[in-house]
Order: structure tokens, then C-alpha cells, then sequence
């Protein structure tokens, strides 16, 4: 499985309905995980983005559905980012040597 961080940013209409936000990210976990998708991790944020999403997918096609499937409904927007673990870095600059 690959790790993926999203930044959601909400829009007119999701900060409109903001009530209803976590039980949106209740029904977004269940509906990743029947397409693949693992949620590791949600997060409402300050600053540069209203919320963190932290997913494993087997792959960037895999996930693009699922955000987009989610996109739809048109409360969100989304950055998406490949993510790697230090002990990944550490193998990549093993060939740096």
C-alpha cells in the first residue's frame, strides 16, 4: 500500500453545511474502504488547510477515484500528495552514497 496525504479545503457550500461535516467523514472512510481505500488518519486543521487526510491506497489510480467520487458532492476541495516514511528516505539515499 502507498501513503497519500490530502488537504481538503472546504467550499461555500460545505462551510454552509458544516454540521453535517463529521458525519461526511464517517461516510467518505466507509465508502474509501469498500474501493481499497484505507483511512489512516483525519484531521480538522488551522491555517493552510480545514482538514488533513492521511489514506493508504494500493495505488494513485485507486485513490483519484475515491477523491473524486467524494469531490463530487461539492463540499470539498483537495491537494493530494504521495507521502514516504524516513525509513523509505533512508533506502533512496543509499544510492546517493
Amino acid at each position: 500500500m502507498v501513503t497519500y496525504i490530502s488537504l481538503l479545503h472546504f467550499t461555500e457550500q460545505g462551510i454552509k453545511a458544516i454540521k453535517d461535516s463529521p458525519k461526511r467523514v464517517e461516510a467518505y472512510i466507509k465508502m474509501a474502504k469498500a474501493h481499497g481505500v484505507k483511512t489512516i488518519s483525519v484531521h480538522y486543521t488551522m491555517g493552510g488547510a480545514d482538514l488533513v487526510l492521511v489514506s493508504e491506497a494500493p495505488d494513485e489510480e485507486t485513490l483519484m477515484k475515491v477523491l473524486l467520487l467524494q469531490l463530487g458532492h461539492g463540499n470539498v476541495t483537495a491537494t493530494s500528495m504521495r507521502a514516504f516514511t524516513v525509513a523509505q528516505m533512508k533506502e533512496f539515499l543509499k544510492e546517493q552514497a
